[in-house]
């Protein structure tokens, strides 16, 4: 699913310009070595456009502060 969500990013933000990709939990069930490589994909994304990451697993918000230098994390009110 992440695949083809990424393909898709790339295919549609070719035409009109650099867009949001906007991610639900779609890492959860990825094991760490799966999910730093598909961190670091994000993080392509967000040189030219915006990759925004929703999860309430805390160990990949960790993962993704030690993966992505630089990685804005927003902590969301319970």
């Amino acid at each position: 699913y992440f695949a083809l969500r990424l393909a898709g990013y790339r295919s549609f933000a070719r035409d009109p310009g650099p867009l949001p990709m906007i991610l639900d939990d779609i890492l959860e069930t990825f094991d760490d070595t799966r999910a730093a490589a598909a961190l670091h994909l994000c993080a392509e994304i967000g040189r030219s456009g915006q990759a925004i990451i929703f999860t309430h697993h805390v160990h990949l918000v960790e993962l993704a502060r030690k993966s992505i230098p630089r990685v804005s994390i927003v902590d969301m009110p319970k």
